[in-house]
């Protein structure tokens, strides 16, 4: 046997040994999770899981399944949260900066506009997700979306509501400002909402309506702010109202 041959079987006999290795410790670490059910179902469930879980397998642990209000489901761990988190501190500073030009710019009112928008956005109850809605009756005939709870991530947060009422409005008043607006669904879809459009856009149930600044307002390098914003705004928790704590994303 030449040792070229002995060395590819050298190779390959140490890559089994490490698949097997890791596949053992999979076993033997388990996953955390916990469901957390807000509204009048409240419910706090602390789980562990073994192995390769899927979707579907945390979506099975959920008591009276059946009657949750699916579409409001998140699925959150600690490392998104803190990213989320992240985005918000950045746009914070930004409309900071942004208060400071319209001062020095003499608007002073613009820059209580954008005062009042950064105090807002601080108390936004966001909760990351890796996904917005579940449909757990897909899940098994749809491999695609029944995908492994990775152990990468410390723990998972399974997040349900109540069934929303009505819509929102945030951001900036809409009777003070011509800014630009939009509306964010439970889905997390983004519409701009114009003169041409306004009259037939059907907002759904819990929907936010965000107003935000004008764009010939905003000075060069704020262009994005408003859209910053509505970005955060996709990661609003269903079933909080303004100033309310989001669900914690950690065991």
């Amino acid at each position: 046997m030449s040792s070229r041959v002995q060395w590819v079987i050298v190779v390959l006999a140490l890559s089994s040994l490490l698949q097997i290795k890791h596949a053992v410790a999979e076993q033997k670490t388990p996953l955390s999770a916990a469901i957390v059910i807000t509204g009048d179902n409240a419910t706090l469930q602390a789980l562990q899981f073994y192995g390769e879980p899927r979707l579907h397998d945390l979506i099975t642990r959920v008591p009276n399944a059946h009657q949750m209000y699916w579409r409001s489901a998140r699925l959150c761990t600690p490392e998104l949260q803190n990213k989320l988190e992240l985005k918000r501190k950045a746009l914070i500073v930004q409309l900071n900066l942004l208060a400071g030009i319209y001062q020095r710019n003499d608007k002073p009112a613009l820059s209580q506009q954008a005062q009042l928008l950064k105090q807002q956005i601080q108390q936004w109850p966001l909760l990351a997700t890796i996904q917005h809605g579940i449909e757990p009756d897909n899940l098994l005939g749809t491999p695609r979306d029944n995908w492994r709870l990775n152990p990468r991530y410390s723990h998972y947060s399974l997040v349900i509501s109540d069934a929303p009422e009505g819509t929102h409005d945030v951001g900036l008043s809409h009777e003070m400002s011509e800014g630009e607006r939009f509306e964010v669904d439970q889905s997390g879809k983004v519409t701009p909402i114009t003169s041409e459009n306004a009259w037939q856009l059907m907002l759904q149930p819990g929907s936010h309506v965000f107003t935000g600044f004008a764009r010939s307002q905003l000075p060069a390098g704020f262009s994005d702010i408003n859209h910053r914003a509505v970005e955060l705004l996709r990661y609003w928790q269903p079933g909080k109202a303004l100033k309310q704590p989001s669900s914690p994303c950690q065991a």
